[in-house]
């Protein structure tokens, strides 16, 4: 186990070096130039514009200018932000982050309480209505865009029936619809997910020759089915959840949440190159983490995994 750690520890930091070479250089091969959005339409000189590059080291060549981002994120240096005054990006960065994980938080333990008990219901009785409806549930929920369903959760909750906020944080009730749109495809795939496992497993051999050996039913789907369907199941909640950032970027604008979400659109229009640099970092590495923490769980799951 040791050793498989340290080997994809290795492997980790390696793709998050390559992660942060594309970053790099991927904004600044991006049209725009920071400095010219900062100043807007006020009138100053080219010297004056070429003492502000400099200020911020964007008169330097792209390798350089790399090597010393580089050198100062691997200490924790994020530098400091262009549009935001001279701010730290990591003070601005770590402002933002407790309302998107609470937001993430919050809708991604909804998604689990619903999906996993009623895949396995769902699966436990086949073809019944419950099956049927939790089915067609979930093939209608995975198929709606999450900002299209917050759009109309907003016209209808806000706007038509003024039960909830619109936008912003505001009282626990500012949490209702974002969680909701954020939970609803997660837990679609969940319970489809959970449901095809289950089924899969209750087909093999072993089930049938529990069953046939007398154990009751309940013992059977609680020691034999449910504990062997767990390990892709939490491979996939793991997936979800590292990945669940790209979801929140679009929740976080339709429902004006001041997360780290909106804080990277925000960024990248106006070419805050430090702090989108920041933030894809981070994300990248939470992904690598979450990854990691998802395989070595598998072990705790399931005690025939090894990793020897």
């Amino acid at each position: 186990m040791r050793s498989y750690i340290i080997k994809r520890l290795f492997q980790s930091l390696i793709v998050v070096w390559l992660v942060s070479i594309v970053i790099f250089t991927t904004m600044h091969l991006t049209p725009g130039d920071p400095v010219t959005i900062l100043l807007g339409q006020r009138d100053v000189s080219a010297e004056q514009m070429d003492k502000i590059r400099a200020k911020w080291g964007l008169d330097q060549p792209i390798v350089k200018q790399y090597l010393v981002w580089a050198g100062n994120a691997f200490q924790g240096d994020f530098g400091k932000s262009i549009a935001y005054n001279g701010v730290s990006v990591i003070d601005l960065v770590l402002h933002r982050v407790p309302n998107t994980a609470l937001l993430n938080l919050y809708a991604f333990v909804l998604a689990i309480i619903i999906a996993i008990p009623a895949g396995i219901f769902s699966a436990v009785r086949q073809y019944s209505f419950f099956d049927y409806a939790t089915s067609g549930f979930a093939i209608f929920a995975m198929s709606l865009p999450n900002f299209w369903l917050g759009l109309m959760l907003l016209i209808v909750f806000s706007v038509w029936l003024g039960w909830l906020p619109t936008f912003g944080i505001q009282s626990w009730k500012s949490y209702i619809l974002p969680c909701i749109s954020l939970a609803a495809m997660n837990a679609a795939i969940l319970t489809r997910f959970t449901r095809s496992k289950m089924l899969e497993e209750q087909k093999q051999d072993y089930v049938k020759t529990a069953r046939s050996k007398g154990v009751m039913e309940k013992n059977v789907i609680r020691k034999h089915v449910i504990r062997n369907a767990a390990i892709p199941i939490v491979t996939l909640i793991g997936y979800r959840f590292a990945y669940i950032l790209s979801g929140t970027v679009v929740i976080e604008m339709v429902f004006a949440w001041p997360g780290v979400g909106r804080l990277l659109v925000e960024s990248i229009f106006r070419r805050d190159y430090l702090v989108v640099q920041a933030i894809t970092l981070v994300a990248a590495i939470i992904i690598v983490v979450v990854n990691l923490i998802t395989d070595i769980s598998y072990t705790f799951i399931d005690p025939r995994v090894h990793y020897d």
